[in-house]
């Protein structure tokens, strides 16, 4: 019996996955092709156990593993595509993109390879930083990726952070885990001009906004990608709090329209999706994303 229900939930689980290729707005009208393209890498990964190496977006090369979210550009033409192609279209080489919780490197990689953009990615967790070096060298992309294998937070010091949890790793709430130094984000990058910042800290995103008032409030930065999923109750934080601090300091919620390039505004994030886009000056915003270059996708060209 418990091996029927073990069964029953796996089928169930990859029904799920079939229907999510059916309205994935890149995939939905080949999806069983990439649905068989998922079963192969994870075939790879899971019963093999074994490192993949692959190339997406024409020549990025990336090393991934078991759990690694960067293995959806395999499976699913392109991770994150609404903030991926945002990102693709809105920086031009002379911008400064802020990569916060770079994990293997999705965003450092194609910000770094497709716009030339000068990158700084954070990544706290050690052996997950190793990984991110090794893919931004295994694209020789070390001139153009700044790398801190530290934590961001709202003042600098020592902060506990779980391992082994892959893309989930975060702040450890139990004072136990890997110890890594934290940085505040003023502190760090009080100098710097920072365009666009990206910010998936798996619910720490109020800390690190807190410590980087003076940045937010900076005319340049008008771009937040941040990752809203209410896991900020891991911290006894209210989502809302995040949302009121970046409306405090004059950013708007919006979802990117990959097709039509358009960025449509929301109440307050976007409940249809982990990531909402947050931006100050969507005047602006708007002629970057109409003049953007246009990205190739398998069958698309967006």
């Amino acid at each position: 019996m418990k091996i029927l229900m073990i069964l029953n939930k796996k089928i169930n689980y990859l029904k799920n996955v079939l229907h999510n290729y059916k309205v994935n707005v890149l995939t939905k009208d080949y999806a069983y092709w990439y649905f068989l393209k998922y079963l192969y890498i994870n075939f790879l990964l899971y019963f093999f156990n074994k490192e993949v190496e692959f190339t997406f977006l024409d020549n990025i090369k990336v090393k991934a593993k078991k759990g690694d979210g960067i293995v959806g550009n395999f499976h699913s033409i392109l991770q994150e595509p609404n903030e991926s192609l945002f990102l693709l279209h809105y920086l031009s080489s002379e911008d400064h993109f802020l990569d916060v919780g770079a994990n293997v490197g999705h965003y450092s990689l194609i910000a770094a390879s497709k716009t030339g953009a000068n990158v700084i990615a954070i990544e706290p967790v050690p052996q997950t930083f190793k990984r991110l070096q090794q893919n931004i060298k295994l694209n020789n992309l070390q001139d153009k990726v700044i790398l801190h294998n530290i934590g961001l937070s709202d003042s600098d010091g020592v902060l506990f952070f779980t391992e082994g949890l892959n893309t989930t790793n975060r702040v450890s709430s139990s004072q136990s885990g890997i110890e890594v130094g934290v940085k505040s984000l003023d502190n760090l990058f009080c100098n710097n001009e920072l365009n666009l910042i990206k910010i998936d800290v798996e619910g720490y995103e109020w800390f690190v906004l807190k410590g980087g008032i003076k940045t937010l409030n900076k005319k340049e930065t008008n771009v937040i990608i941040i990752e809203l999923n209410d896991s900020s109750e891991n911290f006894n934080i209210d989502e809302s709090k995040v949302i009121d601090m970046l409306t405090n300091a004059g950013f708007n919620a919006y979802r990117y329209d990959i097709f039509e390039r358009e960025l449509i505004p929301l109440k307050d994030k976007n409940h249809k999706q982990f990531n909402t886009i947050f931006i100050k000056d969507i005047d602006l915003a708007r002629e970057r994303i109409n003049r953007g270059v246009k990205v190739k996708l398998s069958q698309y060209s967006i």
